[in-house]
C-alpha cells in the first residue's frame, strides 16, 4: 500500500483546483465500483451524489490509490 501523502498529488484530488485557476474541462474518474466526477470544483460520485474532496480522498486510500480516468467515446 503506498503512504497517502505521496498521493495528495493525485489528478483527481488536483481537478477543482485546476479548475478554479484555469479552463480545466470536467474528469471522470472510476475508482473502485465508483464512478467520480469533477466538474466547476465539484465532486459528485455515481448519478448525482455530492462528495467532498476528502471523501474522494477516502475513496482513493480504500482502492489503494487505483483509479482510472474514464475518457468516453
Amino acid at each position: 500500500m503506498k503512504v497517502s501523502s505521496e498521493n495528495d498529488q493525485h489528478p483527481l484530488l488536483l481537478a477543482a483546483m485546476m479548475q478554479l485557476v484555469a479552463n480545466y474541462p470536467a474528469v471522470v474518474w472510476i475508482v473502485g465500483d465508483t464512478c467520480v466526477r469533477c466538474e466547476n470544483c465539484e465532486y459528485t460520485i455515481d448519478a448525482d451524489g455530492s462528495v467532498t474532496r476528502e471523501q474522494v480522498r477516502q475513496l482513493l486510500i480504500n482502492a489503494d490509490w487505483n483509479a482510472e480516468q474514464w475518457l468516453g467515446d
